[in-house]
């Protein structure tokens, strides 16, 4: 009896341990109020831009991909604030496919005419690995018009849509 309580105990340090341990070898997510890291990209259409060319107003930096579900689900949403929001905003969709075709085809399914949508292809995650260190998708920076993350928010539980969403980003359009 005292023996299986010790083993339990040990089991139970060792998975402590192992949690400690694994949460150290997971890259510490971009902290808010920093300045985003500058970068070019292209776009699936070929056409290079840069963030800086954006400083005048607010990006909603968007990471996904065409098999994330919850980046499908976000999606129509976050198109919806851009149109909310096209005076104070550019939305970059920097997606993480493999492959334009993915993209575009994913694209087919969406009526995107607002000028602010921006649709990006990282397809060596340089900016999304490398420079804010996204490893779970969809992934969104939200940066003010003078560079600084103003907000990072992860995963698809947010309603992007909300008037609360396109006042928050308003409000970073001084």
């Amino acid at each position: 009896m005292i023996r299986n309580i010790l083993l339990l105990l040990m089991l139970f340090g060792a998975a402590i341990a192992y949690t400690v341990y694994s949460e150290r070898i997971v890259p510490a997510p971009a902290q808010t109020h920093l300045v985003a890291p500058a970068f070019t990209f292209e776009t699936v259409d070929g056409k290079k831009h840069s963030l800086s060319y954006f400083k005048h107003k607010t990006v909603v930096l968007n990471f996904w991909a065409s098999w994330c579900a919850p980046c499908v689900i976000e999606f129509p949403q976050m198109i919806r604030l851009a149109d909310m929001t096209k005076e104070e905003s550019v939305f970059i969709f920097m997606s993480i496919d493999d492959e334009k075709a993915d993209i575009k085809k994913f694209l087919k399914k969406y009526d995107v005419k607002t000028d602010n949508i921006i649709i990006g292809h990282d397809r060596t995650k340089a900016i999304s690995r490398d420079l804010f260190k996204t490893y779970k998708i969809p992934e969104t920076y939200i940066i003010a018009p003078d560079g600084r993350i103003a907000d990072k928010i992860t995963g698809a539980d947010i309603i992007w849509d909300s008037p609360e969403m396109a006042q928050k980003i308003k409000s970073l359009k001084k």
